[in-house]
Order: structure tokens, then sequence, then C-alpha cells
């Protein structure tokens, strides 16, 4: 199940909704038949990703990640994608401190961002 973010103008101002469907069309039919609002209210559609953080330890300290520490991001569509790259993660002796989060992941000046999204991921990861 994918989580939308949709802003609808209302007859109260906008409104921000958080509807979770199978896809963006079913989201938008739940929203516009629990509102009783017209689609043309709509103002804003936003998948709201999973993102699955985790301390990569060998690529940690050398190359562009010189004395830095290395935080492989994982963007994944479902909570279900984030689950499976969690549980991948875990068996993997070089990844620490793995975590599943809504929040968008930010981190200071020590630390080497390497971002992916799951359909860039190899088979290994998608198990």
């Amino acid at each position: 199940m994918k989580t939308y973010k949709i802003t609808l103008k209302h007859d109260r101002g906008r409104q921000v909704f958080w509807v979770t469907r199978e896809t963006q069309r079913e989201a938008i039919n739940a929203l516009v038949s629990s509102e009783l609002a017209p689609e043309s209210a709509i103002i804003r559609i936003e998948l709201q990703p999973w993102y699955v953080t985790m301390t990569d330890k060998f690529m940690s300290g050398w190359g562009m990640a010189e004395g830095k520490t290395n935080k492989l991001i994982i963007v994944c569509e479902t909570y279900e994608e984030a689950q499976t790259i969690e549980r991948n993660a875990c068996k993997r002796s070089e990844m620490r401190y793995v975590n599943i989060t809504r929040n968008k992941p930010r981190y200071g000046r020590n630390v080497l961002e390497s971002w992916k999204k799951y359909t860039d991921m190899g088979a290994i990861w998608k198990q």
C-alpha cells in the first residue's frame, strides 16, 4: 500500500489529507467520496516514501567518505519494500544501525549520504 499526501482546496480552506491506497486513482476516489468534493478541488498529490537508512561500515572512512561515515539511504514507495530492504540489510555484516522512517534523513558534515531507490537495488536486496 502506498501513502499519498493530498492537498485539497476545501470549504474550510486548504486541508491536507493522508490517504493509503494501492494506486493514486484509488486514493483520489476515496478522498473525493469521503469529503464530497470534486476532483478539481485537489491542488497537489504527493507520494510519501519510506526511507531505510543504514551505516555502511565497509564504505566508511575511505574514498569519497574519507574521514566520514557512509550512510546508505534507500527510498521505497511502500512499507513492504522498506521491510524487505531492512530484512536483507540486517543479514549483511557491513550494515549497521538499520532503520525505517517516514522522515527524510538529514545528517551532518561528517556523513556521506548515498541515496538509492528501491527499483535501482539488485536482486540480493529484494529477496
